[in-house]
């Protein structure tokens, strides 16, 4: 198996991506470790490109999975120097330390690089941010496309999964949590995405690297919906009844996000199909999956 180091391994991704290899060959890095002790997971408290060469030199990972980040568009428009320093520069100059030992660099874009003007937005459309998390990942994606040959893009929709007690809530296990306490929800009704399973994004990015491949991809779900869909599948999926009134719809603009959001940012990935042929899970079976994960 490759050797592969894993920044930010404690967020969401890089920690399941951790689990779902759970190979001596598989190192991470995070600020503070959740895992026992073992010589595999290092802690930095302050990430720099000096320290990630060092950790190259010891691991020597054929390749270097890039989850750090503030991802958070709110908190982007907020730290707007912080953000730039880990969201672009940092990772820029992850590419270029990649480079230099021809190291396979896998780094996640996002669909709000794209303005929501249309139904599905494929690698080949035209980007256009509406708030500065999507400009800092528009301009690093073209700084990684301009200065790497050896490079996964993967640009991923909204992600979905159980979530660990150090990891901040998604879409699905926020709204699995109200509705368990009975609060009350109001969900927009008149945004929509293609929700990600970690697990299908654990098995594609596993895929992608054993096939040596490289370039850019979108990565989403097959089912469209708003968030106040996806409520009402939950509902159903916990055996509630929408008359309960745990969610009710509303507008998008109900909402006072510091960041503007897109209307819709449902990503095409015909590409990565007729590549792998791979099958996402469902969104009612991936539902029920993680509520299942959820009470263990």
């Amino acid at each position: 198996m490759e050797k592969i180091l894993i920044l930010g391994v404690t967020s969401n991704i890089g920690y399941n991506l951790f689990k779902y290899w759970n190979s001596e060959f598989i190192y991470g890095v995070c600020r503070k470790s959740p895992f026992a002790l073992n010589n595999n997971i290092f802690e930095e408290e302050n990430y720099s490109i000096n320290k990630i060469k060092i950790l190259i030199d010891k691991c020597k990972p054929s390749v270097i999975i890039n989850c750090l980040g503030i991802n958070n568009p709110d908190e982007c428009e907020k730290k707007k120097e912080l953000s730039y320093e880990l969201n672009y520069r940092f990772a820029a100059s992850l590419v270029d330390a990649c480079n230099e030992t021809n190291i396979k660099l896998i780094n996640f874009s996002s669909s709000l690089v794209f303005s929501g003007n249309k139904l599905l937005f494929n690698e080949e459309s035209t980007p256009l941010a509406l708030n500065y998390y999507g400009e800092l990942k528009t301009n690093l994606d073209q700084y990684i496309r301009e200065n790497s040959s050896n490079y996964l893009l993967l640009r991923l929709s909204t992600v979905v999964g159980k979530v660990k007690s150090f990891q901040r809530h998604n879409a699905v296990s926020h709204i699995v949590e109200n509705i368990k306490r009975k609060n009350n929800l109001k969900l927009v009704s008149d945004s929509t995405t293609n929700y990600l399973y970690v697990k299908d994004l654990c098995q594609i990015i596993d895929k992608l690297i054993l096939g040596n491949y490289t370039g850019e991809f979108n990565i989403a779900g097959d089912d469209i919906l708003s968030r106040y869909e996806l409520g009402k599948i939950i509902l159903e999926a916990m055996h509630r009844d929408l008359k309960e009134n745990f969610i009710e719809p509303c507008s998008h603009q109900d909402f006072n996000n510091l960041a503007k959001r897109p209307i819709n940012i449902s990503l095409n990935c015909n590409k990565l199909k007729k590549l792998l042929s791979y099958k996402m899970t469902p969104v009612k079976q991936f539902i029920t999956e993680i509520i299942k994960d959820m009470e263990t």
